[in-house]
C-alpha cells in the first residue's frame, strides 16, 4: 500500500527526529530502521546528490550517480552500525544533518578513489596503444606487465577502451560502433576498466 504524501510527511518527520533515531536503537527496532533508511532516501536523496555532484572533467555523470547511490547506501550502513553501537551524540532535533555529512564523506572518498583509478587507466592504457600504434610488431617494445594484463580481457573490452581513451569517442559514438544505447556504453566501459585495473594491480 502506498502511503498519501500528508500520511508520509508525517511519518518522515518523525523518523528523523534525533531521540525516535536512539529509541530506535536502543530497542533494535528492525522495522523502524528500515523506516529511518526509507524515509532519508526517499525525501532526502534528490536534494543531498545535488549538493555533492558537479560536473567531473574525467568522470561521466552516470558514474558520479552511481558513485552517490553506493555513498548513500554505505553512509546509512555506517550511521546505522555506529547508532546501535552507541557511538552516535546528536546536538540537533533531527538528525539529518548529521547523516548528510555523513554521506558528503562518504562520497568524497569514493569520489577520490574513483578519480584515481581513471587517471591510472588513463595512463596506462594511452602509453600501452601508443606503442602499438608506433611499433606494431616489436612485442619487446611493450610494458611487460601492461601487455599482460590486456592479453587477460577480451578483445571487446580492449576494442571499448582503445575507443574511449586511445581514439576519444564519445560515448555516444561508442555506442553507435556496437549498436547499443549510450547507457550501456558507459556501463561496459566502466566494468572493462575496473576489470583492467584489477588485473593489472594483481599482477607482479
Amino acid at each position: 500500500m502506498t502511503l498519501s504524501p500528508i500520511i508520509m510527511e508525517i511519518n518522515c518527520s518523525h523518523y528523523f527526529l534525533s531521540e525516535t533515531a536512539l529509541a530506535i536503537w536502543q530497542q533494535n527496532d528492525l522495522l523502524g530502521e528500515k523506516q529511518m533508511f526509507e524515509c532519508l532516501y526517499k525525501v532526502n536523496k534528490e536534494t543531498f546528490f545535488r549538493r555533492v555532484i558537479f560536473r567531473h572533467s574525467t568522470i561521466k555523470d552516470d558514474i558520479l550517480g552511481e558513485l552517490a547511490e553506493n555513498a548513500f547506501l554505505s553512509a546509512w550502513e555506517a550511521f546505522n552500525e555506529n547508532g546501535k553501537a552507541g557511538k552516535i551524540k546528536f546536538a540537533s532535533r533531527e538528525h539529518t544533518g548529521y547523516f548528510f555529512i555523513v554521506f558528503k564523506n562518504h562520497y568524497l572518498k569514493l569520489l577520490e578513489k574513483e578519480n584515481r583509478q581513471e587517471k591510472a587507466k588513463k595512463e596506462i592504457l594511452k602509453e600501452q596503444f601508443l606503442a602499438e600504434e608506433e611499433i606494431k610488431h616489436d612485442a619487446f617494445s611493450f610494458s611487460h606487465k601492461v601487455q599482460k594484463a590486456l592479453n587477460k580481457i577480451s578483445p571487446d573490452c580492449k576494442d571499448l577502451l582503445r575507443w574511449k581513451h586511445i581514439e576519444g569517442l564519445s560515448h555516444d559514438e561508442i555506442a553507435a560502433k556496437r549498436n547499443i544505447n549510450r547507457s550501456s556504453s558507459i556501463k561496459m566501459l566502466s566494468r572493462c576498466g575496473k576489470r583492467f585495473l584489477e588485473i593489472y594491480n594483481g599482477l607482479n
